[in-house]
């Protein structure tokens, strides 16, 4: 035993909190909220619910337990206490009497879906559920004695009458009555088909939400009941050939009656042809009417009195236009009246095509459609004179330049009257006239002159200009042909070279100089030797350097001579230039490239040919010289510094594809 500080025995029991003690209610009973005994035993701790120990000694101070299982159990709550149906604990351990199963809900609720045995309730649990008519195979206690009742998905047993259109129904109205739009169990028909008129039922027991119908012949007409199931009468808007009317000869021919529309009052056809002149018609036969026929008329078949002006063609008319009006496009007599008949049709601009004019056809003042004729109308009429003109019309409508004048007579050359388009006619040379006599009109109507682009009598040629360039003299008397500048280089063997040695190449676009060294260097127009070279290798090398320049200028090697001839890929007097000769090596030659012709037009000026041009280029829409602005404009396909050129290898025409063939790109 242990003396406590105020001198009191420490011990489980007697009412005070000692050293290692939860609690101390002064006795060492257990089950009342602390436990009994020593410490070493277990004395003076908390009792709870879940510790395996019953609280039920001291409900005045401490939660009574029914039960303490340490959890949930078969018989006892998680709250420590007794489990059942109806505690509103759902203990998934514990069945309750009568059930199923464990309990799933608590408390029990049939509004709610919970069963008095704490068990779910739902269609589809296989037992019948208040609410229910059957569960699967659970009828309730009357059961399914026939086995011939079928439970629905929904739990409700399939049935005619029940309100829920169930499979193989069309319908369901919730009874069992026929004639009321849904058949019942006993109808011909079946149970639960859709009611409709034409299948032999009369459906007249709801006309509240069915159509009702007086009779059913099946959808056919009977003499006591149309096709749509009402009762026939004449008057009721229903042809039917089975139903005869009171009073009537014979079946229905028409409803509903209608004098004014050929349908009397026993619903038979008032039609013409009967010999009476019922409404609507003019006539019937001999019949017409109280006024009689004093003007000797015919009836026609159709029942209207035959006379021209009734808006209809009758024998021997060929038009009615409702009245009895000529030069409306049908005369007082109904005859058709037209362009060509001699007489104007200008009454009725509105239904008819009007008539300025009628001659019978084409006159001097009156066109073949019956037009007032005059120049510009778009109708060449040969009898019309038009003003100002020297005879009748050979063309319309005028148009200047372009073959018909303006006071509709053709233009020609010949006619001797200078046209637009012509620089004379004859003796016609325009405002201008021919003042000193000395100019002269081709046949083709152009004033024959040096620099018209014409070959006229007397000259040799004609370039399109009166200038000393191109491809012919300034007088038009004499060809120049086009040709290329050439030169002749000459080159001794390379011992006779000296370092540094050069010469200058210009095609007239670019000018290239040509270096002789005996170092170890490259580039353009270096041209490396080391003395022992033979006049046939420098000159193989001269020439594939010129070739590599980019210069319009072909060299040829000539045998083993030594001599390169050098030609201006172009012929343009362009190439006409002169060369540069800094070479020292005794028997080397250079000539200037000369002999170049033609090529050499500025721009503007008059051309005919390509060979005519500095450009290199005659547009043919003007027929003057002009510079390019991109290479299609070119006939090579070629265009550089606004000339056109010829090609010397496929880099110059424009990347990969393309190709330098004879000078012409690719």
């Amino acid at each position: 035993m242990i003396c406590a500080a105020d001198c009191h025995i420490e011990r489980c029991g007697n009412g005070r909190l000692d050293p290692g003690e939860q609690c101390d209610d002064g006795n060492s009973v257990s089950g009342d909220g602390c436990t009994g005994g020593s410490l070493t035993t277990g004395g003076c701790v908390f009792e709870f619910c879940g510790d395996h120990v019953i609280n039920n000694t001291n409900t005045t101070t401490h939660v009574h337990e029914d039960c303490d299982d340490g959890g949930l159990s078969a018989t006892c709550n998680l709250g420590c206490t007794t489990a059942r149906c109806g505690d509103s604990i759902v203990n998934p351990l514990f069945t309750a009497p009568g059930a199923d199963g464990p309990e799933q809900c608590d408390p029990p609720s049939e509004a709610n879906g919970c069963s008095a045995t704490c068990r779910f309730e739902h269609c589809g649990n296989h037992v019948k559920d208040p609410g229910e008519e059957c569960d699967g195979t659970d009828f309730g206690p009357n059961g399914n004695p026939l086995g011939t009742l079928i439970c629905s998905a929904s739990c409700h047993i399939q049935r005619c009458g029940n309100g829920i259109l169930d499979p193989g129904e069309q319908c369901d109205d919730g009874n069992n009555v026929s004639g009321d739009g849904c058949s019942g169990s006993l109808s011909p028909l079946g149970a639960c088909v859709l009611e409709v008129c034409g299948d032999s039922v009369p459906n007249n027991n709801n006309p509240v939400s069915h159509t009702h119908e007086d009779c059913d012949s099946g959808g056919v007409n009977r003499q006591a009941c149309n096709f749509n199931c009402t009762t026939p009468a004449c008057g009721d808007g229903i042809v039917n050939p089975a139903f005869t009317p009171l009073d009537a000869p014979g079946p229905e021919q028409c409803d509903p009656p209608s004098e004014t529309n050929g349908c009397s009052a026993s619903c038979q056809f008032e039609h013409c042809g009967n010999g009476i002149k019922d409404p609507g018609e003019e006539c019937d036969l001999e019949d017409f009417g109280p006024a009689g026929n004093p003007g000797n008329f015919t009836c026609a078949a159709d029942c209207h009195i035959q006379r021209c002006g009734n808006r209809r063609i009758d024998p021997g008319e060929e038009c009615d236009d409702g009245n009895t009006l000529s030069f409306d496009g049908c005369s007082s007599s109904c005859i058709i009246e037209f362009c060509g008949d001699g007489i104007p049709n200008n009454n009725n601009a509105a239904n008819h095509t009007h008539e300025a004019c009628d001659d019978g056809g084409v006159s001097t003042t009156c066109n073949a459609n019956c037009t007032a004729a005059h120049c510009g109308d778009g109708i060449v009429n040969p009898l019309f004179v038009p003003l100002g003109a020297l005879g009748g019309e050979q063309c319309d409508p005028p148009s200047p330049g372009h073959g018909c004048s303006i006071t509709c007579q053709f233009e020609h050359c010949g006619n001797g009257i200078k046209d637009p388009g012509e620089e004379c006619d004859l003796d016609d040379f325009g405002l201008g006239g021919n003042p000193d006599g000395t100019l002269v009109c081709s046949a083709e109507c152009h004033i024959e002159r040096c620099g018209n682009g014409r070959i006229d009598p007397g000259e040799a040629c004609d370039d399109g200009n009166a200038d000393a360039c191109g491809t012919c003299s300034d007088d038009c008397k004499s060809i120049i042909s086009a040709a290329a500048a050439t030169g002749l280089l000459l080159t001794p063997p390379g011992s006779a070279y000296h370092e540094g040695d050069f010469f200058i190449l210009d095609d007239g676009l670019t000018m290239f100089m040509v270096t002789f060294t005996k170092l170890n260097i490259s580039g353009p127009g270096i041209i490396q030797f080391d003395g022992t070279e033979t006049t046939t290798q420098m000159a193989d090398q001269i020439a594939n350097t010129i070739r590599g320049s980019g210069l319009r200028i072909d060299p040829v090697v000539i045998g083993s001579t030594g001599i390169v001839t050098l030609a201006n890929r172009q012929p343009t007097t362009k190439g006409n230039q002169h060369t540069a000769n800094m070479v020292t090596a005794v028997g080397f030659f250079l000539s200037d490239l000369a002999g170049g012709k033609a090529g050499d037009c500025a721009n503007a000026t008059g051309c005919l040919t390509d060979t005519d041009c500095l450009s290199y280029r005659c547009d043919r829409t003007t027929q003057t010289c002009a510079a390019c602005t991109v290479s299609t404009d070119c006939s090579t396909n070629l265009c550089v510094g606004s000339r056109c050129q010829v090609c010397t290898q496929d880099g110059e025409c424009g990347g990969p594809g393309h190709h330098c063939t004879n000078g012409v790109c690719q």
